[in-house]
């Protein structure tokens, strides 16, 4: 049984801990694998760029960021829409990489892509 440690991190099993907005949803029901990480990845991505918390009890409606932007990450257009205003200044390829990024991340884990396919975005943006 979890239970809270600070408000926010809960201990799964000895030694395990989770954050609140950052563990994937099969995380609750004991299920962890290196897509998990991909998931967390995707969170910090999307709180970079909109400049918010991952997890606000003030919130009215979805605490988790990731289902409170749920439908402005359907396309590159509304994911353009969620940027903090010191992200405004990104050039377009960057926002559609990191649409990219987050559109794989955050997605059932049958679906998420493995670290190897983030890392592969990246490389081809560097090229």
């Amino acid at each position: 049984m979890p239970k809270v440690v600070d408000g926010r991190t809960l201990v799964t099993a000895p030694g395990f801990c989770r954050t609140e907005g950052y563990y994937p949803p099969e995380l609750s029901q004991g299920q962890y694998s290196t897509k998990s990480d991909v998931y967390s990845y995707g969170v910090v991505v999307l709180e970079t760029y909109s400049g918010l918390v991952p997890y606000d009890v003030h919130r009215k409606e979805d605490k988790r960021l990731t289902e409170y932007l749920e439908d402005k990450l359907k396309s590159v257009e509304l994911f353009g829409t969620i940027g903090d205003k010191k992200a405004a200044t990104c050039a377009p390829y960057l926002i559609q990489l990191l649409h990219k990024i987050v559109s794989v991340s955050l997605v059932r884990h049958s679906k998420r892509a493995y670290t190897e396919k983030i890392m592969q975005f990246w490389n081809e943006t560097n090229s």
